[in-house]
């Protein structure tokens, strides 16, 4: 597994943290590890369309 370490504005932050408690997530990690495969298949399905 590798790491990597973002900065991010004050407001993005607060937002994220925001998101992981509502929907539940134990970690911020794991928010960013589910909105990756779905930023993918978007595109996927961007680049099927056109």
């Amino acid at each position: 597994m590798k790491y990597i370490n973002i900065s991010l504005a004050d407001k993005m932050h607060t937002y994220i943290n925001e998101q992981v408690a509502d929907s539940g997530y134990s970690r911020i990690s794991k928010y960013f590890r589910e909105l990756v495969p779905q930023d993918q298949k978007r595109k996927d399905k961007e680049r099927l369309e056109t």
